[in-house]
């Protein structure tokens, strides 16, 4: 599911860890927080510019850049 935010303060607990509103933000269920460029998407995984992978079922939310 994709959850489009319209007003910063929704979930400012996430917000306010954005530093850098240019690249994606990945918060984690655990807590984490992964940064980076989002490359590809297969089988239900996550692949960054960095070949990191990341599985759909340990992501909390995603926030991409708005250009």
């Amino acid at each position: 599911m994709i959850n489009f935010v319209n007003r910063r303060s929704e979930f400012s607990s996430e917000t306010n860890r954005i530093i850098n509103p240019r690249i994606h933000y990945i918060f984690l269920k655990d807590g984490g927080v992964i940064t980076g460029r989002i490359v590809n998407f297969e089988s239900n995984t996550f692949i960054f510019a960095s070949g990191e992978r990341i599985g759909v079922d340990s992501i909390k939310r995603i926030y991409f850049p708005i250009f």
